[in-house]
């Protein structure tokens, strides 16, 4: 996670990435990119509605990552 972090402003780092992921972590690390992409004013819509369709019902990611996607998207 740390890695997707530090070097998440890099190309390989999308949408891609995320889908070769084990299903396991794939969500969490959806959120956590989404998380680093707003950050640094890039579009995280798309990545966060991977989080979403691996979120479990009802789940903590789930949550979040609603809450998220209906924030207003800041512009740096």
């Amino acid at each position: 996670m740390i890695y997707l972090w530090k070097r998440g402003r890099l190309p390989i780092f999308g949408i891609q990435t995320l889908t070769r992921l084990d299903p396991s972590i794939r969500g969490q690390a959806a959120y956590f990119m989404g998380l680093r992409f707003q950050r640094m004013g890039r579009p995280a819509e798309q990545v966060f509605n991977v989080a979403l369709k691996t979120a479990g019902p009802g789940s903590s990611l789930e949550r979040l990552t609603k809450r998220e996607l209906g924030r207003p998207t800041k512009k740096k």
